[in-house]
């Protein structure tokens, strides 16, 4: 079986899909959606753009304030 798969980076993790399209004849073989993930991938999806600082501001901060602790605790 040959397939192409299209996925993409988006910022809301409710808003992922990934379709697998077979390469010769372009039939849907997959369609996966947020709603179709376990509960571990729901976590997981989440917790992505959380680690990378995307959700706002706040979450910039508390990205930089983790990081400092973590410094200090280190340097004392």
């Amino acid at each position: 079986m040959s397939a192409s798969t299209l996925a993409g980076d988006v910022d809301a993790p409710a808003d992922e899909r990934f379709l697998h399209l077979d390469r010769y004849s372009g039939r849907v073989l997959a369609d996966i959606r947020y709603a179709d993930y376990s509960s571990i991938a729901r976590f997981m999806a989440s917790g992505v753009p959380f680690h990378q600082g995307e959700l706002g501001i706040w979450n910039v901060a508390f990205n930089a304030a983790i990081c400092l602790a973590v410094i200090a605790l280190v340097l004392l």
